[in-house]
């Protein structure tokens, strides 16, 4: 048997060790070949969402580039420290550095290559079902299959120079370490655990002030950076410090302590948890940014249904000069709806915006006649206000960064102005906030306007029959788009449309939704690769403590429930301490992003998450105590 056979034999004998790790590789070279396939389509080029979509490839197979060499290089480093023993083994038998070297570049490239072979074959297989799934997500025509020669080429040399790079990367560590080192392996004693209550309250420290920091009204750069840090900081000794010190504190209760199994799989987990430390601190970051991106993207999709539903106007039209000339070019839009027996509402509103002492951002006004008119469309509630009173409309979708209450008074030279009442009313595309103001007074202002304030008349198109319309429809569309190419002038622009913007802002959520959720999938099965090679290195470890078990009188049945409750550690804390950490930082900062609800959209998405990480659990949880059954039918 030459050397490289003895490596072959090597890859063959651990292959139950390495087949997650293998079936994740395969699987990260089959989305990025059919990235890659979809990149270079020809079809894409010939329209404007195509391209966004080409873009969004190419991006995302960046990030799936750096996100594969990070856990493929941690991944390697773990396996190569978990056969540390085998090494030095080898080098009591005469093995040279260079051979050892050798022997792990061979084992690497290996598998490596037996990856990409098995990964491209996988993308051949599944590009025509690809195409159709994107082709439906794009909202396009069928998407004809092609030879891909291009992506088979960027794939397979890319991947090979990254397999090539981690095998060469990855035998450092060995170079650092002596014989006697290496014949140790893991068997070290284990030494009683201490944590520090200090750090530990240092690590709840870290949270309260991140959570704190997040209360402010505008978050600077420097603040975002800090709360990142310390939310990662805090995590870190969370694992190291705060997790073994609490569960210290419970092995204090003796009557929680000493029931049952609890003695065996409590201490054990504060082991775990200290060995696994830097581990679970790396899939906890990971998970979070996953959570976190997938709630902002899903909540984006629904916030865009909302605004839809809510704007009443289907048209809008602004001139900022020109009233009449504006008036003029609307009719327009009057023939286009007209000629295609569409029933509208046409209203003209003027506005200025405007600086008040009293309030930071300054506010958009509208006469009191105007919003009459508003009134008997839109079925507003009747109210009147005086030449020193106010009425403030407020989105419920753009929710106004600064809070008002009823009574404040805002000032504009002698003219001061008591806030009335205010309502909830979406009336105008994204604005967030009207003020509605006698006409004597709208006149005041303007003769006081200066250069740092604006006016403006909008012309606004309200039509029943697409009111009640939960998405924009066919007829809706087409006509919406008619008039989009045909209102496009210096002295009138088109302010908004609904369904259009509907489309365009959906489209591009749901686009990024559909390439973030194959590389969310690849996150996950990176994750549960790692676990599934940690327990089963974990178990070579632990059988000789098992059979010890046996005999003292630890049954099989109570055996398969400590192994089980210490799987489950490994496979759900870190996911329940991201969901967490998320599910906390989001809620707070949904304000500061723009968003109207995020929570419940963000659980829709880790909810699917949790039950793929179920979904492994349950299968690896099996192949475990298989294992377990069949080494104590040995050892009986």
């Amino acid at each position: 048997m030459n050397f490289r056979q003895f490596a072959l034999n090597n890859v063959k004998r651990n292959a139950g060790a390495y087949v997650g790790y293998f079936l994740s590789c395969a699987f990260v070279v089959m989305v990025f070949f059919l990235y890659a396939t979809l990149m270079f389509h020809p079809q894409l080029e010939q329209s404007v969402p195509g391209m966004v979509t080409k873009n969004g490839m190419l991006i995302a197979e960046i990030v799936i580039y750096g996100i594969s060499f990070l856990f493929l290089f941690y991944s390697m480093s773990v396996f190569l420290k978990e056969r540390t023993k085998e090494i030095g083994i080898l080098m009591i038998l005469g093995a040279k550095p260079s051979q050892i070297y050798q022997l792990i570049f061979i084992e690497n490239i290996t598998i490596g290559m037996s990856a990409i072979f098995v990964g491209l074959m996988c993308g051949l297989a599944t590009s025509k079902l690809f195409f159709m799934v994107s082709a439906d997500v794009l909202g396009s025509k069928r998407l004809f299959f092609y030879v891909p020669v291009q992506a088979t080429l960027l794939t397979g040399m890319v991947f090979i120079i990254l397999f090539g790079a981690l095998s060469i990367l990855t035998v450092g560590g060995i170079r650092k370490n002596k014989v006697i080192h290496l014949l140790q392996g893991k068997k070290k004693t284990k030494q009683e655990l201490y944590a520090n209550p200090w750090l530990a309250l240092f690590s709840l420290s870290c949270f309260v002030v991140a959570i704190g920091l997040m209360q402010v009204k505008m978050l600077a750069p420097e603040i975002t950076i800090t709360i990142l840090l310390l939310g990662c900081i805090g995590t870190y000794f969370f694992y190291t410090q705060m997790s073994v010190w609490v569960i210290q504190q419970f092995q204090k209760r003796k009557p929680f302590f000493w029931k049952g199994t609890r003695l065996l799989w409590v201490s054990d987990l504060a082991h775990k948890l200290k060995d696994n430390a830097r581990m679970f601190f790396i899939l906890t970051i990971v998970a979070t940014i996953a959570f976190s991106t997938i709630g902002i993207l899903v909540a984006n999709v629904h916030q865009s249904k909302v605004f839809y539903q809510k704007t009443p106007f289907s048209i809008e039209m602004a001139s900022e000069s020109h009233e009449k000339t504006a008036i003029k070019e609307s009719m327009t839009v009057d023939y286009i709806l007209q000629q295609r027996g569409i029933y509208y509402q046409k209203v003209i509103t003027h506005s200025q915006w405007v600086d008040f002492q009293g309030i930071t951002y300054g506010l958009e006004i509208i006469p009191q006649s105007d919003y009459r008119s508003l009134m008997q469309i839109l079925h507003l509630k009747k109210d009147l206000v005086r030449d020193d009173e106010m009425i403030l409309l407020n989105s419920p979708c753009y929710p106004p960064i600064q809070k008002v209450n009823n009574g404040a008074m805002f000032t504009r030279g002698k003219i001061h102005l008591k806030v009335k009442r205010q309502y909830e009313y979406q009336i105008f595309t994204k604005d967030n906030r009207l003020a509605v103001v006698s006409d004597h007074t709208y006149s005041q202002i303007q003769h006081s306007l200066t250069k740092e304030d604006g006016q403006r008349v909008s012309i606004s198109y309200y039509v029943p029959a697409w009111k009640s319309n939960q998405e924009p429809r066919e007829k809706e569309i087409k006509a919406s788009e008619k008039i989009g190419t045909m209102i496009s002038s210096e002295t009138l622009f088109m302010k908004g449309s609904k369904s259009l913007d509907y489309i365009y802002d959906a489209k591009g959520y749901i686009i990024t939704i559909y390439i973030g959720s194959f590389i969310a999938l690849i996150l996950s099965l990176f994750i549960v690769s790692f676990l599934y090679f940690r327990l089963f290195t974990d178990f070579y470890l632990e059988r000789e403590s098992y059979r010890k078990l046996i005999k003292v009188g630890v049954s099989i049945k109570e055996l398969k429930h400590i192994s089980t409750l210490k799987m489950a550690v490994m496979f759900f804390f870190p996911l329940i301490i991201a969901m967490m950490e998320s599910l906390i930082s989001l809620s707070m900062m949904k304000r500061h992003i723009g968003l109207l609800e995020i929570v419940v959209p963000s659980l829709y998405g880790i909810g699917v998450f949790f039950c793929l990480q179920l979904l492994y659990f349950l299968i690896f949880r099996s192949r475990y105590l298989k294992k377990l059954n069949q080494w104590m039918t040995i050892t009986k």
